[in-house]
């Protein structure tokens, strides 16, 4: 199945939206990985330290990566798909 980018883009950018709200709503549990918490990273990131994203990235990639996989069937697509999300994500 081939999607046009403008379908990519507008899934990205819901699904790019309950990404976020699942962090906001892990932060809020205050579920930790690593010993620093969702919520302390989110802090710091809108304090201004945008290298944290990383460790952001490092932890849903997978997670945003398997609903690409779900949703489009094929590895470019959901490539595609995981890097949109994390852009998504990060502009707002």
């Amino acid at each position: 199945m081939v999607f046009h980018m403008h379908s990519l883009e507008d899934c990205a950018i819901r699904i790019g939206y309950q990404f976020y709200l699942l962090l906001l709503c892990k932060a809020e549990n205050n579920q930790t990985m690593n010993n620093i918490s969702d919520e302390h990273i989110i802090q710091q990131i809108l304090k201004g330290n945008q290298e944290l994203f990383t460790i952001i990235i490092q932890r849903y990639e997978q997670l945003v990566y398997s609903m690409g996989m779900r949703f489009f069937k094929n590895h470019d697509d959901a490539s595609d798909f995981t890097q949109e999300v994390f852009v998504k994500v990060y502009g707002n």
